[in-house]
């Protein structure tokens, strides 16, 4: 089979161009993308490099979807690359001859069977669609994109997630600071006062004042039920002072 292609190639004229393809399979399908090696010989490569075949159409038969780097093996007289192959239309031969701006073409392959694509009889090749070829540009955009709007949305979770941490804490804060409801429990909140003041500062001066009276019974060396009711009954009041800063926690 390949000696019937080089006794193609070698069968150029001068004013015509010869391309051979070989093909791997012995079925294609119409519309579906092919390897092929592609083949030229060293004049005619001189006319039209392999490279230029890239994007051609022959005869609106065959499309030349992309080409490989030329190679031309030690001993051989011609030029081949890898290929990617579409067959637009079935061939009525593994041959195709034409004219094209002065060129008198002939392509040829070994035989392979084309299967036909079954498609509305309004199918013409100028409606054909070539399959896009591969941007790495708009795909490098894609994913500086993506990680431009991931990075966003991390830091936005990040920030959401420390403020939900923030109020957690102010409510677990806040809560002890109202759970009092006897004497030692009062005692217990003044112990840690620190932490509620750091906490809630505009509660600073309502907490100095029930703190007065609560040093007025606290440091006696006993207190009466009466004393301990009447501190809790204080501590009762500086909550009630203090609702409007804790509100909305």
């Amino acid at each position: 089979m390949i000696q019937i292609l080089i006794a193609f190639i070698f069968s150029f004229s001068v004013w015509s161009l010869d391309v051979g393809l070989e093909f791997s399979v012995p079925e294609i399908k119409q519309g579906s993308i092919v390897s092929a090696q592609i083949k030229l010989d060293a004049t005619s490569a001189q006319e039209m490099p392999l490279q230029e075949l890239k994007l051609k159409t022959f005869a609106e038969t065959i499309y030349v979807y992309d080409v490989g780097t030329p190679i031309r093996k030690e001993g051989r007289p011609y030029f081949e690359a890898d290929a990617k192959i579409i067959f637009v239309k079935v061939p009525e031969s593994n041959q195709l001859t034409f004219t094209e701006e002065g060129v008198s073409y002939k392509v040829f392959w070994n035989e392979v069977k084309v299967v036909p694509t079954e498609v509305e009889k309004a199918f013409l090749y100028g409606a054909f669609s070539v399959p896009t070829r591969f941007q790495p540009f708009k795909w490098i955009l894609i994913l500086i994109g993506v990680g431009v709007i991931s990075g966003i949305g991390f830091r936005i979770f990040r920030l959401v997630s420390f403020k939900n941490q923030k109020k957690k804490k102010l409510q677990d804060v806040k809560k002890k600071l109202l759970s009092p409801s006897s004497y030692d429990d009062v005692v217990q909140v003044w112990m840690n006062r620190q932490i509620y003041l750091l906490t809630f500062p505009a509660i600073d001066d309502a907490f100095r004042k029930f703190e007065q009276k609560l040093f007025k019974v606290q440091f006696k060396p006993s207190q009466t039920e009466h004393e301990k009711a009447h501190v809790v009954d204080s501590y009762n009041e500086f909550l009630a002072s203090i609702k409007g800063p804790l509100d909305g926690i």
